[in-house]
């Protein structure tokens, strides 16, 4: 009974104890936050990885660009005395690519290009992947500083080839670093008078832009076409101050709406004395014969005043060659000389447009050619290069073959003597239209020509 009794004390007393008046405790005002206790992560070191160099017979498109090549030179070609066909060739690459590849430091990096028979089909940079190597990849690479040669193109948005135009487009962008505008002429842009549609054009000239191109704009004038294909056949009563007047007001509204998207414009086209006739009896410059000769120099003031970031060219064909040179009894280098000089003296040109529509029947002498395009004292552009074999005897292949040797021939002379800031092909695809022969045929498949060219550029920019 003791020993129960002093229990029930204790227990008494601690709970006595325990409701002591609150008074006598200090809370605490801080929350506790418990200290986490961090394990380090080691980092893991970034490690870029080492490329792998890709073989030649492990290129994506080594069958493409054989097929291509072997396409173009008929089915089947000879190398190293033995002909093979697209497979057999493949093949043979496959086996032995180092064969077939020539290597060469550019700018610190090595490069190595892919050949057959000395014509270069692709190129791979250091250690990376093959690709195609086309003409504008070239210019890039082998671009020398002392070089005026910058551009090489043709015509874009491409007339001939209307239900293509896309797909030429891509290819030409791919190919080449120029475009020339085809739908800049006066007659597509401005149909009726007064209401002019710049929509395709503008498009053209932003799509070239956009594909990294100098682009060139087709002609402001052209005075006898226009005189053929716009509203103004229609008005050979014209005053001179009205033509005036509408040939300013169109340069304008035409160079303002392409502005920030045009390199370069072919101010006046062709131009021709005041008393020159066709053989129809018309005259061979309306716009000379109406407002006189200083038209040239108020189109290309205009054009100045425009748009002063422009390169300003005068156009003209057959003056590649020394006057009366040829049976065509062309006038048209003296002429060209004239207007030159009279618009160089007041700063009004930047450029000479040179046509080169050559008749293989009559090729050009090339001593003549060098010295009549270095005697006009400013950057030459060649506009419209193309060679007809129509008038020329033997077959087919002899004819092409004819019409290949003078393409290597011009392009050589143009790069080795320094003659052209750029050069544009008036055509580069074949169609039924009498453009055949070109660059590409109607399948958008490379010709020889094409090749021959890539081949004259690349010994002269990188074979060396």
């Amino acid at each position: 009974m003791k020993t129960r009794a002093l229990v029930t004390i204790v227990l008494i007393a601690s709970v006595l104890v325990s409701c002591a008046p609150a008074a006598t405790q200090v809370p605490s005002t801080e929350t506790v936050i418990p200290t986490a206790t961090l394990t380090p992560v080691p980092l893991t070191p970034t490690i870029t990885p080492t490329l792998t160099p890709e073989n030649l017979g492990d290129a994506k498109d080594l069958s493409k660009w054989v097929e291509g090549y072997v396409h173009a030179f008929g089915g089947k070609i000879t190398v190293n005395d033995v002909e093979m066909d697209t497979s057999q060739l493949t093949d043979a690459i496959r086996k032995n690519s180092e064969a077939f590849i020539r290597v060469k430091e550019i700018a610190g990096i090595e490069y190595l290009f892919f050949l057959i028979n000395d014509v270069p089909l692709a190129m791979r940079e250091g250690k990376g992947q093959w690709e195609e190597l086309t003409s504008r990849k070239m210019i890039d690479l082998g671009a020398k500083p002392d070089d005026v040669f910058k551009y090489f193109g043709a015509q874009f948005s491409n007339p001939f080839n209307l239900s293509k135009s896309a797909e030429v487009d891509e290819l030409l962008g791919e190919e080449f670093n120029s475009a020339f505008l085809n739908d800049g002429y006066w007659h597509v842009v401005e149909q009726r008078e007064g209401h002019p549609d710049f929509t395709d054009v503008v498009d053209a000239a932003k799509e070239a832009r956009q594909k990294g191109m100098f682009v060139i704009g087709g002609q402001l004038v052209d005075p006898r076409g226009e005189f053929e294909y716009t509203y103004l056949k229609n008005r050979k009563d014209i005053s001179r101050d009205e033509l005036a007047s509408i040939m300013v007001e169109h340069i304008k509204m035409q160079m303002e709406a392409l502005k920030g998207n045009v390199d370069a414009y072919v101010v006046v086209n062709e131009s021709r004395a005041a008393n020159e006739t066709t053989d129809e009896g018309t005259y061979a410059d309306p716009f000379n014969s109406i407002i006189g000769e200083d038209y040239i120099e108020t189109a290309f003031q205009t054009a100045r005043d425009t748009d002063p970031n422009v390169v300003l060219i005068y156009n003209d064909g057959d003056n590649y060659h020394p006057a009366y040179d040829y049976t065509n009894g062309s006038n048209n280098t003296p002429r060209t000389l004239e207007v030159v000089n009279r618009l160089k003296a007041k700063g009004l040109i930047d450029g000479v447009g040179i046509q080169m529509h050559i008749f293989a029947s009559e090729p050009p002498n090339m001593d003549k050619m060098v010295k009549t395009i270095k005697a006009y004292g400013v950057p030459v552009y060649v506009t419209e290069l193309e060679i007809n074999i129509d008038n020329i005897d033997g077959s087919d292949s002899e004819k092409a073959q004819i019409r290949t040797d003078l393409y290597r021939k011009i392009l050589t002379t143009i790069l080795e003597n320094n003659l052209a800031v750029a050069v544009s092909h008036w055509t580069s695809v074949s169609d039924d239209s009498g453009h055949a022969g070109q660059l590409f045929d109607d399948q958008l498949n490379p010709t020889v020509n094409l090749f021959v060219e890539r081949q004259v550029l690349f010994e002269y920019l990188l074979g060396n």
